[in-house]
């Protein structure tokens, strides 16, 4: 499945790109499916991926030290998640769980590292974006 530029496009990061830089971007950017209540990425794991909604919606939830789940946020098709553990090289401080099926445009770590290395207007975007999420 080729990846929807228009998706990448719709994110503020990418917002102000021509084409040919958002054609090399979405060619690092791989297709992922879940089903259904499936874990896409647990609290406390290693941040590998940034991932953004192709369609679908996931709940994303912390587990406290009570012992309670406590609900954060539902994201939906155009949202984004996993660029805070990432961008921090810190674990993942929250669970996202599929609540429908769930198709989404992932980019690994490696990739996502280069990418800011070369277009450093979006990893600007980005610290902006995590220092209002702060």
């Amino acid at each position: 499945m080729s990846i929807n530029m228009a998706r990448l496009q719709q994110l503020s990061f990418f917002d102000s790109m021509n084409e040919e830089a958002l054609t090399a971007i979405a060619d690092l950017f791989v297709t992922e499916q879940f089903d259904r209540d499936q874990y896409v990425l647990r609290q406390g794991e290693d941040g590998s991926k940034f991932y953004i909604i192709e369609s679908g919606s996931v709940e994303i939830s912390r587990l406290q030290e009570d012992g309670n789940r406590v609900l954060l946020a539902v994201l939906k098709e155009g949202d984004h998640f996993g660029e805070i553990a990432l961008m921090r090289k810190t674990a993942r401080n929250a669970d996202v769980t599929s609540v429908t099926p769930c198709t989404f445009i992932t980019i690994t770590r490696e990739k996502f590292h280069a990418l800011l290395e070369h277009q450093p207007y979006i990893k600007s975007k980005l610290e902006k974006l995590l220092s209002e999420r702060a």
